[in-house]
């Protein structure tokens, strides 16, 4: 059995707080603090896609319905029932305040949720998705790994430098989220496949990879945090 990755696994708690910090810090003296939690969306984004497309070429003979099913389960149905729970927690308000006008139901839930940072969950099952497919096209085809890592880490470049907002703001706020994790993503990939042709991780010196991305979290934090979050456009 292989060990875990001690380091990420401590990431992750980290980003957790984060997350909960990026979601309650509003007041004049700290608001701007938020930013420090901004690294987590696209480490947990980039994580869940290092980590699926290892595990399908670790072991590919589950099935896309199979995985569908199992993801469907574990990710849209909790997203589902929080969605109600928020839904009727805001008529409870309403109920009890009468200070709120009447609450429309709306399709777009199904996609959207009910509340503003719900819209992480169907983005993270759309490309869990997309990342289980890539990795059974890289597992029938090997000598496609190096440039799909290509493919993805140009992709990611691009998406993040070359922003069309003007567009994707037309389509909602979940799209215009999904659009800006969509780098992280294609990151993810690019790791995993790298990962995956030199066997890094097996490497007992293996310090590299995960102190680099480290400092550039470090990095582009301090530049939000002296820029704003958009400093690069």
């Amino acid at each position: 059995m292989k060990q875990r990755f001690i380091t990420l696994d401590a990431v992750k708690v980290f980003a957790a707080i984060s997350i909960v910090w990026l979601h309650t810090v509003s007041s004049p003296q700290l608001g701007f603090t938020s930013v420090l939690g901004r690294f987590a969306v696209p480490f947990f984004t980039s994580t869940a896609v290092f980590i699926i497309f290892t595990k399908v070429i670790q072991k590919p003979t589950v099935s896309f319905t199979d995985y569908t099913i199992s993801r469907f389960n574990r990710i849209y149905i909790p997203f589902l029932i929080w969605s109600i729970l928020y839904l009727l927690i805001r008529y409870l308000n309403c109920w009890i305040t009468n200070l709120c006008t009447s609450i429309n139901i709306k399709l777009e839930f199904l996609w959207t949720g009910t509340t503003h940072h719900l819209w992480f969950l169907p983005f993270i099952l759309v490309v869990s998705l997309v990342t289980f497919l890539l990795a059974k096209f890289a597992y029938k085809h090997p000598k496609s790994k190096s440039w799909l890592a290509i493919i993805a880490l140009i992709t990611g470049i691009v998406v993040l430098i070359k922003p069309n907002y003007n567009l994707i703001n037309q389509l909602g706020y979940t799209v215009s989220l999904s659009y800006q994790a969509l780098p992280a993503a294609l990151w993810g990939i690019t790791v995993a496949v790298v990962d995956n042709l030199f066997n890094l991780r097996e490497k007992k010196d293996f310090k590299v990879l995960p102190l680099s991305c480290i400092v550039i979290a470090i990095v582009l934090t301090i530049l939000m945090l002296l820029q704003g979050r958009n400093f690069l456009w």
